[in-house]
Parts: C-alpha cells; structure tokens; sequence
C-alpha cells in the first residue's frame, strides 16, 4: 500500500514519457491515501503507538515516516491526488516534529523509534520537499537556518592514512545544503515564485 522510492521513480518516468493514462489514477489516489495517519488504527495497519505524535503523515510500521510521507505526496502530487489527502494535518505533522534548524526528532516511545525519525539529512531533505509541494514552506520561521546533518555512524572516518573518504550521505547532505542556499537567493530575489525543488540541478 506505501508509496516507495521505487513507486514514485515510475510514476515519474511514466509521467515523462506521457503515459500516465497507464495508470488507474483512481486507485492509486485512493490507495496512497489511505496510508495517512488520521484514526489511531489506519485500515490495514497495526495499531501505531504515540499515533497522535504523527498524525498527518504517511506512516507504514518499519519505515522511515517523513520519508514515506514524502514519497506519498510526492507520488500524490502526480496524478492531481492532494486534495485527497488532509493537506492541513500533513503539514501540521510534519512541523510538529520540528526542532528547529531542520532538525526531526521522533515522539518519545521509551528507547524504540518506532517512527525511524532520525534527524538525519534524507529527514531534512522528505520535510522539505514535502512542504514545497504542499505550498507550506512560508510556514517554517528558520528555513535560513536549515541545516542537512549526516548520522555519526554514516560519517567518514579517517584511513589509515589519515584521509577522509566522504560518505554517499554526506555527499547528499552538502549537495542539499548547496541547493537550499540557492532557493533561498531565488526566494529572496523573486517573493512570488514557487520555492525550487532540491533535486532541481543548480545553476552553478
């Protein structure tokens, strides 16, 4: 039922190559849906704890839930399906677990995240992206001061050598925080204009 990475690369490759009349539109609005968090026990899923914590997002058990509600959104966005979705609860969601200076933090569940909120850059990054295509970022007070951070545990570390080998994900995280000063200039030079997508290639 969750909308993946895997599902949202062949919405849009199917969108590219004009051939989304494929797809039954219905269905599939319908289906991404139904992953919203709203009741304490979404239809098919098992009973989600602290869900009022997350409620808004899209949250399958066992996977990443800013993550998934990026995916689902984004995947929503294609066939014309937001105004399907509670658009206010999904933003809400997503600020609730806002700490600040794009930091994520998950609800307090004893020492299990069951949520796989981390904090992390991909966290920074499905928020963002989400928001964006919601027509929600002028409703982050900081955006200026959003920061893209990479796990200890996915840092590099220094060879034998001494030499540090950049992780995929710092190189993603500098990558965002690049593209995030970018926006920001663009938004500054221009107020009106829709805020830019992360994944849309700089100018520079």
């Amino acid at each position: 039922m969750r909308a993946s990475e895997m599902a949202l690369t062949q919405l849009r490759w199917l969108r590219a190559a004009h051939c989304l009349d494929l797809v039954d539109r219905e269905q599939l609005r319908s289906q991404i849906v139904s992953v919203q968090t709203l009741p304490a026990h979404p239809p098919g899923n098992p009973p989600i704890h602290d869900w009022k914590d997350v409620r808004g997002l899209f949250f399958t058990p066992c996977y990443p839930a800013l993550q998934d509600t990026y995916y689902s959104v984004a995947a929503l966005e294609i066939p014309g399906g937001l105004d399907r979705m509670d658009r206010e609860a999904g933003i809400e969601g997503i600020l609730k677990r806002h700490q600040g200076k794009g930091h994520f933090t998950p609800p307090s569940s004893g020492n299990y995240n069951e949520h796989h909120i981390d904090g992390s850059a991909r966290d920074t990054f499905a928020a963002f992206e989400s928001l964006r295509i919601l027509g929600a970022l002028d409703r982050v007070k900081d955006l200026d001061q959003w920061q893209f951070r990479v796990a200890s545990h996915l840092s590099s570390k220094p060879n034998a050598d001494g030499v540090r080998i950049l992780t995929w994900d710092e190189i993603e995280a500098w990558v965002c925080q690049q593209r995030l000063a970018e926006i920001l200039r663009e938004r500054k030079e221009n107020p009106q204009a829709p805020a830019g997508s992360l994944l849309q290639p700089g100018r520079d």
